[in-house]
C-alpha cells in the first residue's frame, strides 16, 4: 500500500488561482471557447490568460502535468504582449510551481506582488514557492499577508500547510475545517473544498481512526464525484482494512482516468500486500516506466518518487541516492531531506543520513514516517536511546498497525 503523504502536501500540490467549480466536460468546453477566440484574434492577450488559467484548472482536476506546460506556453505569449498583466503573472507563477520550478515561480510571483501589493493571489504563489524551497520564514510572511487581506479558503489552506510543517497539526486541521466552511459559504471550487475533507480524513487515517477517515473521504466524493484524490484515499483505506479486492477496484477506477505512475505503483503495492508477486511486478514495471517517461518529459515532481521506489520497491541504493540528490536541487523542504536521509541510509552512509534526518525534523513535523526513518538511522549508528525516543514519537503520531502497514520495509 502506498504511504499517505503528509496533510499539508495535498493542499500545496498544483496550487491554482481561485475559480468557480467546473467538471472536466465544462473545462473542455471552456478551453475550446478561449481557443476559438484566439483563432479569431491572435493578439487577444486577455483570452490567452483565460486559456492558460483553464489549462491550470484542468491540470489540477485531472492531475495532468502536460496541461501545466500548455499553460506556461500560452501565458508567456500573453505576457509578451502585456508584461504588466497581474493576472498573467500570477497564473504563470502557479504554472511554474506546478512544474516544480519553484525558484522561477517565486521570481514571477514577486513581480506580481510588486505590481499589486494589495492583491491576494500573488502572495499565495510566492508563499507556495518559498515553502517548497525550504524558506519557512519567507512563506510565513507571505501567508500572513494573505490572511490579513482575506481569511478565506485560499489563505487558510496555505497557512494550514505551514502550520503542519511546523508541527502544529491541531492548528492546521482547524484551519482546514474553517477553510471548508468558508469555501462552502463563498462558493469556492468544489474540488478545493473536497481537498479539505480529504486532508482531514487523511489525519484520521494516520491515527488509525478508519471510520472517521472514510466519512470525510465520502464527504469529499459528494463534492467531487469521481475525483481521483478522494477515490485513491478510499482505496488506500480499504487496503489498510485488508479489503484488497475493494482497494484494487477503486485504484483501477482511478488509473483508468488518471494513469499517473504513483497510482500505478499503489496498485502494485496492493498486489504485493496480498502476496501476488507476479501482479505486483507487472504494476511496478508500469510505474517505473511511467516515472522515467515523466521525468524524461521534464516533470521534476517525480524525482522523489523515484528515490523512494529505488530505496524500497526495487532496491537500487545508488539510483535512490541519485534521484534524491536531484530532488534536493529542485526543493529543500522537510520531505526532500527525509528522502535524502533514507537514500543515504540505504547506501550505508549513516552519518550523512543522520545530518539529513536532522534537517527533516528541524520543525518537528508530526509525520510518523519522518520519525521512523530517523529512528532506523539512529539504530544503525548504535544510538539506541535516541532510536527508541524517535520510534516512540512516531507511534504517538500513527499507531503501529497503520504505520507498519504503510511502510512494510520498516518492520
Amino acid at each position: 500500500m502506498r504511504s499517505c503523504f503528509a496533510i499539508g502536501v495535498f493542499l500545496a500540490a498544483l496550487a491554482s488561482v481561485a475559480v468557480p467549480p467546473a467538471g472536466a466536460g465544462q473545462l473542455d468546453r471552456e478551453i475550446a471557447f478561449w481557443e476559438s477566440r484566439l483563432e479569431r484574434d491572435p493578439y487577444d492577450y486577455v483570452s490567452r490568460i483565460k486559456l492558460g488559467t483553464a489549462y491550470l484548472r484542468k491540470a489540477r482536476v485531472g492531475g495532468d502535468y502536460r496541461q501545466t506546460l500548455r499553460a506556461e506556453s500560452v501565458l508567456r505569449e500573453a505576457l509578451a504582449r502585456a508584461p504588466q498583466s497581474y493576472d498573467g503573472l500570477v497564473a504563470l507563477a502557479f504554472a511554474l510551481n506546478a512544474q516544480h520550478r519553484f525558484e522561477d515561480g517565486a521570481r514571477v510571483a514577486r513581480q506580481a506582488v510588486e505590481l499589486r501589493p494589495q492583491a491576494l493571489l500573488g502572495y499565495g504563489a510566492l508563499g507556495d514557492a518559498l515553502l517548497e524551497r525550504g524558506d519557512v520564514a519567507g512563506a510565513q510572511l507571505a501567508y500572513d499577508k494573505l490572511i490579513a487581506l482575506d481569511g478565506g479558503l485560499f489563505a487558510l489552506t496555505r497557512r494550514a500547510n505551514l502550520r503542519f510543517i511546523r508541527g502544529d497539526t491541531r492548528g492546521a486541521l482547524e484551519d482546514v475545517r474553517q477553510a471548508a466552511e468558508i469555501g462552502r459559504a463563498r462558493g469556492a471550487a468544489a474540488e478545493d473544498i473536497a481537498r479539505c475533507y480529504v486532508t482531514i480524513g487523511a489525519k484520521h487515517f494516520l491515527r488509525g481512526a478508519f471510520d472517521e477517515a472514510e466519512a470525510h473521504y465520502r464527504e469529499a466524493l459528494k463534492l467531487w464525484p469521481d475525483g481521483y484524490l478522494p477515490l485513491e484515499h478510499l482505496a488506500e483505506l480499504r487496503a489498510a482494512r485488508g479489503d484488497f479486492e475493494g482497494a484494487l477496484a477503486l485504484y483501477e477506477r482511478v488509473v483508468s482516468k488518471v494513469p499517473n505512475p504513483d497510482l500505478l505503483q499503489a496498485v502494485g503495492d496492493v498486489h504485493a500486500a496480498r502476496f501476488d508477486g507476479a501482479a505486483a511486478a507487472r504494476w511496478h514495471d508500469r510505474a517505473l516506466a511511467g516515472y522515467l517517461a515523466r521525468v524524461a518529459d521534464g516533470d521534476r515532481s517525480y524525482y522523489r518518487n523515484l528515490a523512494l521506489f529505488f530505496a524500497d520497491i526495487r532496491p537500487d541504493p545508488a539510483q535512490s541516492l541519485e534521484w534524491a540528490r536531484k530532488d534536493l536541487v529542485v526543493r529543500q523542504n522537510v520531505y526532500t531531506y527525509d528522502t535524502l536521509a533514507w537514500a543515504l541510509y540505504r547506501n550505508g552512509m549513516f552519518d550523512e543520513a543522520l545530518d539529513a534526518a536532522n534537517h527533516a525534523l528541524k520543525h518537528e513535523t508530526e509525520d510518523a514516517t519522518l520519525w521512523l526513518h530517523a529512528a532506523k538511522i539512529h539504530q544503525a549508528l548504535d544510538q539506541e536511546q535516541k532510536a527508541r525516543r524517535h520510534l516512540q514519537r512516531a507511534l504517538l503520531i500513527t499507531p503501529a498497525r497503520t504505520l507498519y502497514g504503510l511502510n512494510p520495509w520498516l518492520r
